[in-house]
């Protein structure tokens, strides 16, 4: 995701136009650095395995893992923050021990290793050994791609000369499309074999999802090693990150300890050991850091995009123009964006608004970008308040609600309430376990006595089938749930009176529904036989439409079906089916218990263009930014440091998580959205009074 890897497209070198003239003679003397092509490759795959796991990750807890939506949130938050954590680690370890060759090939392989491992549990079926051997192996994903992130480029701009600018600027460009060209494909083709390929007995192939990724990236890894011959490797020389950690922690316990001595600075109690020269820029460093004080704060929202957006989407109608959007799809629109914008902001909008004299500091983008995060969580917020609105309103406690379902041909009267032929009609506030008699009339029909039947709501839900067999009324009283599954999946059930009689030995004959690529076997409910009429449980199916059949004592189902039907995302839905074809009848009537996703899944198509442009605003200036207000030994020390603030956003989400997660989804969404526009407001006011130490941004 931005963020990553963008740091890594900034030249270290700062040039005028004449510089560069004289370095381009001299650069057509050189050989363009053969080795690159394997560091591409290697990144290529390397970014992609990430990407669909983050594209994947928090519906396969929810649905695999079976975990809560809130456990879910939690382990996806605690992955992001190793994620962000562990850059310090792979930076410390190419700067002190291993070089930026070896900790690339050895993380590398760690990483690998842990995909194989997410591979290996996605195939098992105990649940109890699947949650183990994944949660194991995203944490040693999180380690080791992670502490990849600050070597794998730096070890690229290795490969060129210092005369090299114009190409080294080129391969941070390349390095940077790479990282989204795998984000897009990642956010593209995983949702579609997760969803589209079935395996290992279900209807999701998640073992494909996590092993293509590792098989890739095995080869990504050998492309890497095959180039061994073509790079320039240094060794460890420099130990600039270990110097910097060693003289803050001197300082600190010598201001601590040293009572008698004042300073005019806690860092110059340093002095003694370390270079003033040194001591200098870590106090510029600190002049840097205050800027980030408030912006831990803005990857707490932006990497809810991959969880909270996700699951808002799953709630959402995806179909559009006759295709399904998947939920985790729309996460496709992010890098779209993101490449599309960041060539527009560059060299359209930044350029006029300097003529306008506006957003002319890097500050004043990044105060920009985080007032449109937060704004794009206000968005969302709105557009979960419509998905609300889907949601069945539950009775008051102590009671329970009834739908009467007519399943005859015949127009009756229950208990005052007019139903025509295969209506239906929902009476409420029923008190829970109260003995009800009601009587049932019945009008230009076949049968012709007046029925009574007595019932006790046991559930909040209930479901009362009256149908018509032999000219007697027979009744039918059941439970109901109203529940959306956690993967979207319509759910069915059968309510029905056939020509067949199904009996209790009878363990063949079904309802069959079929539909595109897929067939589900219906069987009735054992307690109501030997019948003609009976009910089903209730049975999930894909979206789409389908057509229903019923199987007698084999396989093959009748030519004709009993009817068909379109089931949609997120619906509950009671099927009736009457036959009686002695009276020429044969009638299927479907009615939603609960209401289908009918919210557009493209009304979040405005929170990701706002938030994509707050991202580019945001984090690519403040890149830029940290890059050129530090000193210039320290450059990948500020890289570390802006990494650790996605980790403390992370934190902070988890921090939050227990208080505002009390608030419906829609308040989550706009709380959030709020605390992010305050938290522009300090981080305007540092600006505001910020002493910008680098000649290029003075003179912005």
């Amino acid at each position: 995701m931005i963020g990553e890897e963008v740091s890594e497209q900034i030249p270290e070198e700062h040039t005028t136009s004449e510089e560069l003239f004289i370095e381009g003679e001299r650069e057509r003397k050189l050989l363009y650095p053969r080795g690159v092509v394997f560091l591409l490759i290697h990144r290529l795959w390397d970014a992609f395995g990430t990407f669909v796991i983050l594209t994947v990750l928090t519906i396969y807890l929810i649905n695999e893992l079976d975990f809560s939506e809130s456990t879910s949130h939690t382990i996806f938050h605690v992955f992001t923050a190793l994620f962000t954590f562990s850059p310090v680690a792979g930076a410390l370890l190419a700067d002190a021990y291993l070089s930026k060759f070896w900790t690339v090939f050895y993380l590398s392989i760690l990483y690998t290793a842990g995909e194989v491992c997410l591979f290996i549990g996605s195939t098992l079926m105990n649940i109890s050994s699947i949650r183990t051997i994944s949660l194991l192996s995203l944490l040693i994903i999180a380690l080791a791609n992670g502490g990849l992130k600050p070597c794998a480029s730096a070890f690229g701009g290795d490969q060129f000369d210092n005369t090299q600018a114009l190409e080294r600027k080129r391969f941070f460009t390349l390095f940077f499309f790479i990282i989204y060209l795998s984000q897009i494909l990642a956010a593209f083709i995983s949702p579609i074999l997760r969803s589209h390929v079935e395996c290992f007995g279900k209807d999701t192939c998640y073992p494909l999802v996590f092993g293509l990724p590792a098989f890739l990236n095995l080869f990504g890894i050998t492309a890497f090693i095959v180039g061994k011959p073509f790079y320039k490797i240094f060794p460890v020389t420099d130990k600039i990150l270990v110097s910097v950690f060693k003289c803050i922690g001197y300082a600190m316990k010598k201001a601590i300890t040293n009572k008698t001595e004042k300073k005019e600075h806690w860092l110059q109690y340093a002095e003694d050991q370390f270079d003033k020269s040194l001591i200098s820029d870590i106090r510029m460093l600190f002049h840097v850091f205050q800027v980030y004080i408030p912006v831990p704060f803005f990857f707490t929202l932006y990497f809810q995009v991959g969880s909270t957006w996700v699951l808002q989407a799953s709630k959402m109608d995806g179909e559009v123009l006759g295709y399904l959007i998947q939920p985790d799809q729309m996460v496709l629109l992010f890098p779209i964006l993101l490449v599309a914008f960041i060539p527009t902001f560059e060299f359209a909008l930044y350029p006029l608004l300097n003529k306008l004299g506006m957003l002319q500091t890097h500050l004043q983008k990044m105060g920009t970008g985080g007032v449109l995060n937060g704004l794009a969580f206000v968005m969302a917020g709105f557009v979960q308040r419509y998905i609300e609105g889907d949601l069945s309103v539950q009775p008051k406690a102590g009671f329970s609600e009834l739908t009467i379902v007519n399943n005859s041909p015949c127009q009756i009267t229950v208990d005052d309430a007019l139903l025509k032929a295969f209506e239906t009609k929902t009476i409420r506030d029923l008190p829970l376990r109260q003995e009800n008699t009601w009587y049932i009339t019945p009008f230009n029909c076949s049968a012709t006595e007046k029925l009574s039947k007595s019932f006790r709501p046991e559930t909040q839900f209930e479901l009362m089938m009256i149908t018509l067999d032999n000219d007697i009324f027979q009744v039918l009283v059941q439970n109901d749930s109203r529940i959306k599954l956690k993967t979207g999946n319509p759910r069915i059930r059968l309510f029905f009176r056939t020509d067949f009689e199904f009996t209790i030995d009878d363990k063949i004959s079904c309802f069959l529904i079929r539909g595109e690529g897929s067939v589900v076997k219906i069987i009735p409910d054992f307690d109501t036989r030997p019948s003609r009429t009976g009910t089903s449980e209730y049975f999930d199916v894909k979206p789409g439409d389908y057509q229903i059949y019923l199987s007698v004592n084999s396989t093959s189902p009748q030519e004709q079906p009993l009817g068909e039907w379109k089931f949609k995302r997120g619906g509950s839905y009671v099927v009736e089916i009457y036959q009686d074809l002695s009276e020429n009848e044969s009638k299927l009537t479907v009615f939603p218990t609960l209401q289908w996703n009918s919210i557009p899944i493209l009304l979040q198509l405005p929170q990701y263009v706002t938030i994509s442009a707050g991202s580019i605003m945001f984090i690519i200036t403040g890149l830029a930014f940290s890059y050129s207000e530090a000193p210039m030994p320290m450059k990948a020390v500020v890289q570390a440091v802006w990494y650790l603030t996605y980790a403390f956003g992370n934190i902070l989400l988890l921090i939050m998580k227990p208080f505002i997660y009390l608030l419906r989804s829609s308040n989550q969404l706009f709380a959030f959205g709020i605390f992010m526009l305050l938290d522009m407001v300090i981080f305007l006011i540092i600006a505001h009074f910020y002493a910008y130490s680098s000649d290029e941004n003075k003179r912005q």
